[in-house]
């Protein structure tokens, strides 16, 4: 992990970023001691109130309540913070967790509060569980909750030469940590696994040793300077760097591209409020909770740069109706919305199919804006990733239920959802959005229960 210890510069800075991402992909105690032993800078601490005492009472409810404590992009979408870290947990026991053993991981996630403000610049979490954890307990989830086995999403969303080789995640829980201080992620980590003994200067007089047992970690990065925050730093694109400190061979990322794939995809019609993805009804149990997909995806990047000049990745990233001179470059050149100057993306949306004959191409934004009308189902918090070395994306998505989540994977892979088609006999893959440079890796469906219930939920929580 290089690392430089001196104050020479932009280079200097760059360098430490870099040790930084390195420090947290790896992970463990010896990570946490070279993150604070090369950081002057501490996350912040909560200010005289906790973020569930704000008159707005969201953050009280609600886990996924990051929306109002996350910077905003020059695009006006929240961007999130830098660091990530996602751990899939067993329960470490048989049968159902204890009381104490739920009372020691509420206090725990407590603590987190009680050390870290509630923001990009101290520590946000969110706790998450699987339909295998509530496989314990004798009682059902309500019928009000749609959550399913990842296997049954895999054959029913991913396209068939997915399918084979998906894996299904058989974990219990599902932990997202983030923040923009790495230490802030990687001590959060220590304390859950038993294996730390302060958060931020707070002591954690929580045991947690024996509860969880790690069966998957992942983690992603997004840098700052290239999502429209901090924009004297375009030049500076952290994906073209990524790939060429992280992947094997040839970089064919732009040097100013803001994603490894070029173009910018988040814009205010492609992602709903979070108050879309909560669970309102009164007589839910879980009210203020949601539905988490999490996947790991595949991108074959260098095949799309070989196959594809720069107008034909617009038609294939947009729609076949968006011109280079006014999407931009990088898609910089568009509007807070992703449509083009003379018609919304939900209108060029409903000539996929015409423009599939006619064109022999359809965009992957034009397709997934059919399952956005009225509004978007999914609210994403994906982040880019090289994990092992290749380049990936971390799918992270908040939805009512998971038909929400399929119904638009089905959007994303079909010209007619409905019809008997495979993707492949609609249109040749690298002509059918970006789905030819698309890998399902691994896939996983959690519930995500309201703050007051998050330590071990039972299916039908006494709130």
């Amino acid at each position: 992990m290089p690392c430089s210890h001196s104050g020479g510069g932009d280079k200097d800075r760059l360098s430490k970023r870099d040790f930084m991402k390195a420090a947290v992909a790896i992970g463990g105690a010896s990570s946490v001691a070279a993150v604070s032993a090369h950081t002057d800078q501490s996350p912040r601490k909560p200010r005289d109130y906790a973020p569930w005492e704000f008159e707005r009472t969201d953050a009280a409810e609600r886990q996924h309540a990051w929306v109002e404590f996350l910077r905003t992009s020059g695009n006006g979408i929240r961007a999130l913070p830098e660091h990530h870290v996602f751990l899939h947990l067993d329960y470490a026991k048989e049968g159902t967790p204890s009381e104490s053993d739920r009372q020691e991981l509420a206090a725990t996630l407590e603590t987190f509060e009680r050390a870290y403000e509630w923001s990009n610049h101290g520590l946000l979490f969110t706790v998450s569980y699987s339909q295998r954890y509530f496989d314990r307990f004798d009682e059902d989830l309500p019928e009000q909750i749609d959550l399913r086995y990842p296997e049954e999403v895999i054959e029913e969303a991913d396209l068939q030469k997915d399918r084979e080789d998906a894996v299904a995640e058989d974990d219990d829980v599902h932990v997202h940590l983030t923040s923009d201080h790495p230490q802030a992620v990687l001590r959060a980590e220590q304390a859950l696994l038993g294996e730390g003994d302060t958060v931020n200067g707070v002591d954690v007089e929580t045991d947690m040793s024996g509860i969880f047992e790690v069966s998957h970690r992942r983690t992603g990065f997004v840098d700052q300077r290239v999502g429209g925050i901090r924009k004297s730093n375009w030049g500076k694109s952290k994906p073209h760097n990524r790939f060429e400190e992280d992947v094997p061979g040839e970089n064919p990322v732009p040097r100013d591209a803001p994603v490894f794939f070029g173009f910018k995809s988040l814009f205010t019609d492609s992602q709903p409020h979070q108050d879309h993805v909560t669970f309102t009804d009164e007589d839910n149990p879980f009210e203020g909770g949601t539905i988490v997909q999490a996947s790991l995806i595949k991108d074959d990047i260098k095949a799309w740069y070989d196959d594809h000049e720069h107008e034909d990745q617009i038609h294939r990233m947009y729609s076949p109706h968006h011109t280079p001179e006014e999407t931009g470059k990088h898609g910089r050149n568009l509007p807070p919305r992703s449509g083009t100057e003379d018609e919304p993306m939900i209108s060029l949306a409903r000539k996929a199919g015409e423009d599939s004959e006619q064109k022999g191409v359809v965009g992957h934004a034009q397709k997934l804006a059919r399952a956005r009308d009225p509004l978007p189902p999914l609210l994403r918090r994906d982040v880019p990733s090289t994990h092992e070395n290749h380049p990936h994306l971390q799918f992270v998505s908040l939805q009512k239920s998971v038909e929400d989540f399929i119904t638009v994977r089905q959007h994303m892979s079909f010209i007619d959802p409905e019809g008997d088609q495979r993707a492949e006999e609609e249109l040749p893959l690298e002509d059918h959005g970006i789905l030819g440079y698309l890998e399902t890796k691994r896939r996983g469906t959690y519930l995500m229960p309201p703050r007051d219930v998050r330590a071990f939920p039972r299916p039908n929580p006494d709130r």
